[in-house]
């Protein structure tokens, strides 16, 4: 019988906590994304030496799981918690929240130590997938 390989169409968080769970059970995940970087909602763009996070402003950590990758992430610096100051008219006061984070230097970086242990085909847009006769077949660009 063919080596199982599994195949998840997305970087975003939510692809690579799947691939990642997937290679932890030993079988072989290909991860594709159609972006040239990683992070779905959750993604960094760069322009020259302008870069901005253009999803997500921040991540809350409120299931234990992933409060676990959170606490992690913080402390290899991936992630730190995140104070914002308000401001009305001329006044300012940090924001009564105790539970955002974001991933440092941009919001990418969260997620980027979850793709170091899958394969990770970025550029890659998939179009369909396909019955074949060796089971199911992806046409990417």
């Amino acid at each position: 019988m063919d080596e199982v390989r599994i195949a998840v169409v997305g970087a975003g968080i939510a692809g690579l906590a799947c691939a990642l769970e997937i290679a932890r059970a030993d079988v072989a995940v290909t991860v594709f994304e159609k972006a040239r970087g990683l992070g779905g909602r959750l993604a960094t763009r760069r322009d020259g030496n302008l870069a901005f996070d253009h999803g997500a402003q921040y991540l809350t950590a409120r299931g234990q799981a992933f409060s676990r990758f959170v606490d992690a992430a913080t402390h290899t610096g991936a992630v730190a918690a995140w104070k914002p100051r308000i401001r009305e008219d001329n006044r300012y006061w940090d924001a009564p929240i105790d539970d955002w984070y974001v991933g440092v230097p941009g919001m990418s970086a969260g997620v980027r130590p979850m793709a170091r242990h899958v394969e990770l085909q970025a550029g890659v847009g998939v179009h369909e997938l396909l019955i074949g006769q060796r089971g199911w077949e992806l046409e990417t660009d």
